[in-house]
């Protein structure tokens, strides 16, 4: 997944799961089952959000500073 997708499924499962969000407990289990069940998936997304990691930050620190300017 690249950056652009990301934040356009952010968006939409922000949108979509508005009323919906999960404590963080329930994201800390998600995780834990995902690394224990699925180990070389969860590798695999660590992996790719490595990769986009740098811009994801960048595009979200414009956001919250664009009213400075």
């Amino acid at each position: 997944m690249n950056t652009k997708q990301f934040l356009t499924l952010q968006r939409e499962h922000d949108l979509a799961t508005r009323n919906d969000t999960l404590s963080q407990e329930q994201l800390e289990y998600i995780t834990v089952a995902l690394k224990s069940k699925f180990p070389s998936q969860y590798k695999t997304f660590i992996d790719e959000f490595k990769n986009i990691a740098p811009e994801v930050y960048a595009l979200q620190q414009c956001a919250e500073h664009k009213d400075i300017f």
